[in-house]
């Protein structure tokens, strides 16, 4: 049974947009732009573990 909820705010912290983004992965529908700011939102934290992760490993080089 999948979830039938439409969110409607807007985001306007990052916790709004982690909320968002934990309830798109399971199931719930975002209106467009809440789609565009949390892809973006995920992107964001794309880049800060792949800066983070590459920091790591030149610190142990």
């Amino acid at each position: 049974m999948g979830t039938d909820v439409t969110w409607t705010f807007l985001p306007s912290s990052n916790h709004d947009l982690e909320f968002l983004s934990r309830t798109r992965k399971q199931g719930a529908r975002l209106n467009e732009e809440q789609s565009v700011l949390v892809a973006l939102y995920e992107d964001h934290l794309d880049c800060l573990e792949e800066e983070a992760e590459a920091a790591w490993q030149k610190s142990i080089d």
